[in-house]
């Protein structure tokens, strides 16, 4: 793990959108001590901001809209080669928006009153609404984002690539989307664009917290379980199995994490697991490890307030 300290962060007194250049993954050298480069993306009035892949999504909390800002046309057809586009997607009048998740190419608006909007590619049901003839849900005329699980209200939402999970306010997990690794945990392989319960004695529980990464699935319940499925090629599930993928909810059992997980940040192929002290463990296969191994391994002795992953990076 490498620190550093950007100098245009410090400074910077309005709201703007950095992106940070270098490679830092399976580098030998000390990030202290190079320039990193900040390139100015764009001035924004918003105070938070989640990733895509090729777009970024700006928003205010209780906020009646979110900012679509893209680099390729997956999201927007109107894109212009090397530009950022911007988009404004409104929600319907009263609503104002509690949290926001992206996935490679989709994203799901949790509001206040504890509704999901989506937007995005549904081709693979990630959206969690059935795909249209055109299998691409793009707003259009006034913006109003597609709502989805008008059956239940959903306390949380977390997107994977192609996958998504929501947590409702009874505790219970529902998942969406491409399953081939097993992470919607529903016990199928086929995607479903229609949220479905997930299955197992994660059932017996109430859920409080859930994450995920590329293709893997975590879930924390009340009485502080951990349970993870998905892709587990690399052991990035921090579970001992035969088989690359687990399609069921299983209890992750090792005793590093005894103390309760306050946090935990997904990538492709590892996972980073924050402890309620502040401790960093990791599995998979990781920047800082050459072997994959569901083992949890810890970075060091330093004590952490956040982490956060990319596809193949830990910050």
């Amino acid at each position: 793990i490498y620190s550093f300290i950007s100098k245009h962060a410090v400074r910077q007194r309005h709201n703007s959108v950095w992106k940070l250049d270098g490679n830092i993954n399976n580098s030998t050298n000390d990030l202290n001590n190079q320039s990193l480069k900040m390139q100015l993306l764009c001035p924004t009035n918003d105070s938070h901001i989640v990733s895509g892949c090729g777009f970024f999504v700006t928003y205010r909390k209780n906020g009646n809209f979110l900012t679509l800002n893209s680099f390729d046309s997956v999201l927007n057809r109107e894109i212009e080669k090397d530009k950022i586009k911007t988009k404004e997607l409104s929600l319907p009048p009263g609503k104002g928006l509690k949290t926001v998740s992206c996935g490679r190419s989709h994203i799901i608006a949790l509001t206040n009153d504890n509704t999901a909007f989506a937007y995005g590619l549904t081709s693979l049901g990630q959206c969690g609404v059935v795909p249209p003839r055109s299998r691409i849900l793009y707003i259009v005329g006034d913006a109003v984002m597609e709502i989805i699980g008008d059956k239940f209200k959903v306390f949380q939402v977390s997107c994977g690539l192609d996958h998504t999970l929501f947590l409702g306010r009874n505790g219970k997990v529902f998942a969406c989307g491409w399953a081939a690794d097993g992470q919607t945990g529903t016990g199928a392989t086929s995607f479903n664009a229609v949220p479905t319960p997930v299955v197992g004695d994660i059932n017996e529980h109430v859920v409080t917290r859930i994450y995920t990464g590329a293709n893997t699935s975590f879930a924390i319940t009340e009485s502080g379980l951990l349970y993870a499925w998905g892709n587990n090629e690399y052991g990035q599930l921090a579970i001992e199995s035969d088989k690359p993928q687990v399609v069921e909810p299983r209890v992750v059992d090792d005793c590093s994490l005894n103390g309760g997980v306050r946090h935990i940040a997904a990538a492709d192929t590892f996972t980073t697991f924050m402890t309620e002290s502040g401790q960093l463990f990791t599995c998979g296969y990781d920047p800082g490890h050459t072997d994959p191994s569901p083992k949890l391994r810890q970075y060091n002795n330093e004590c952490y307030t956040d982490v956060k992953t990319g596809l193949h990076y830990c910050i």
